[in-house]
């Protein structure tokens, strides 16, 4: 994922959160979904602070969305990948379907040996938004660790293309000829 990617979906998400209909009442809600979605939180912090929004019962079907993605992603950071998992799949189910879902739960499957269904997910990421090069390099590593070389190479030259410095596809011993 790129940190301009990243950084814009934050910015979406701190909207999201913001807009008075989805908040309905500002009060504590409203400053536990700020931290929630916060880049500047700990993972701890945001972990708690998107549990609240989740089990606080005036969330709004985007502010669950929204509460479970940064949670995950937070879980994910912590090295809990089937918890993360869990809740990218339900951000999904409460209608967030982000390509950038797709990638960040695919790493998740991958951090969990779960190779096959990483390649899928950062695929689907990437043939979701084809100019995002760290959802084709995350494919490129996964099809590798499932030991699909010919995927793996098509994934990597398609990141390369779009990002020659890609560090996936230097060090992660697939050779692109050019």
């Amino acid at each position: 994922m790129s940190v301009g990617r990243a950084a814009g979906l934050t910015g979406v998400a701190i909207v999201l959160v913001l807009t008075a209909s989805t908040l309905g009442s500002l009060g504590q809600s409203y400053k536990d979904g700020l931290r929630c979605t916060s880049p500047e939180e700990p993972a701890d912090r945001v972990i708690h602070f998107c549990s609240k929004v989740i089990d606080g019962g005036e969330a709004s079907r985007e502010q669950l969305a929204l509460a479970h993605y940064h949670r995950g992603r937070a879980l994910a950071a912590e090295g809990e990948h089937s918890e993360a998992i869990s809740d990218f799949n339900q951000a999904m189910t409460f209608g967030y379907g982000d390509s950038l879902i797709l990638c960040d739960r695919g790493n998740s499957y991958g951090a969990l040996g779960q190779y096959d269904k990483a390649a899928a997910d950062c695929q689907r990421a990437a043939e979701e938004n084809p100019n995002e090069s760290a959802a084709w390099a995350s494919a490129c590593k996964w099809y590798r660790r499932d030991a699909q070389p010919t995927e793996a190479e098509a994934a990597c030259a398609k990141a390369k293309a779009l990002d020659p410095n890609c560090e996936v596809c230097t060090s992660a011993g697939v050779t692109i000829m050019e």
